[in-house]
């Protein structure tokens, strides 16, 4: 800025007066730079991490089909028929033969059932007793049940979905935590029922909780069903999973359910 003050007729020299002004540091050119590039980062992180998303989906979804190809359905169904044709004859002979095909459809449906979330039209507390035999027979780590429902007859689907929960659960714990112990609660507390998982392992790696996890898709979107939370707490001590499910009881039974808590009674 440059002026000269006049008095009179009188005027001074020119004085020159310069000021200096500064941005933030966060509107400097410096700073744009480092923007664009945190900016580039993430979309480079977005988009790897929707492809490894995409990737690991496809990947499971291989396996799971995979699983089915292997499964023996095809020939499960055929034994079927061949065994209802040869009991059917009439024939002693043929008879035994039919036999002979459904001990062999049982046999190739076993590990089919026993190898998946599936229930069933059993009872959750048959069902869960049947896992925690099978589990202690077959993992390498301790596994504890502690199930206190009550005489509350649920709701079957409701049964299906805490089964589910407990299954992938104790799968996850048993196959990939490396720990050597594992506790499964179901309790029915007043108007819920808390399903409580947690091991002594390893915990959940970064790595496995980015890709597509079937048993952590599975609990997370059984628990969105309920609009309820699924709660997963993973560190070098352990994981630790709950989801509290509102207690939704069973209708009036039918004639059928009726029979089948008399078969099971008996």
């Amino acid at each position: 800025m440059e002026f000269r003050q006049i008095v009179g007729n009188v005027a001074s020299e020119p004085a020159k007066y310069a000021f200096e002004v500064r941005s933030h540091w966060y509107n400097s050119p410096t700073a744009l730079g480092i923007y664009s590039f945190v900016a580039l980062l993430l979309v480079a992180a977005v988009a790897f991490f929707v492809y490894f998303w995409i990737q690991s989906f496809r990947r499971v979804f291989r396996q799971n089909e995979l699983k089915r190809q292997s499964g023996n359905l095809g020939q499960i169904a055929m034994l079927v028929e061949q065994g209802k044709t040869l009991v059917s004859s009439g024939d002693d002979t043929m008879f035994t033969e039919g036999l002979v095909k459904f001990d062999k459809v049982s046999e190739l449906i076993t590990p089919i059932v026993n190898n998946g979330p599936y229930l069933g039209e059993q009872r959750l507390l048959a069902g869960l007793d049947l896992l925690q035999v099978q589990s202690s027979l077959q993992a390498k780590i301790k596994v504890n049940f502690e199930t206190v429902i009550g005489n509350v007859k649920l709701d079957p689907q409701l049964e299906r979905d805490i089964y589910a929960v407990v299954y992938h659960g104790l799968h996850n714990a048993v196959h990939h935590s490396e720990g050597s112990e594992v506790n499964v609660f179901v309790h029915k507390l007043r108007s819920k029922v808390h399903v409580h998982i947690e091991d002594d392992g390893m915990g959940i790696p970064l790595r496995s909780r980015l890709h597509f996890g079937e048993g952590l898709y599975k609990m997370s979107d059984v628990a969105k069903s309920y609009k309820t939370k699924f709660k997963l707490k993973s560190s070098r001590k352990g994981t630790k999973i709950q989801i509290v499910f509102p207690l939704i009881e069973r209708d009036r039974m039918g004639k059928e359910d009726i029979e089948r808590e008399i078969r099971e009674r008996m």
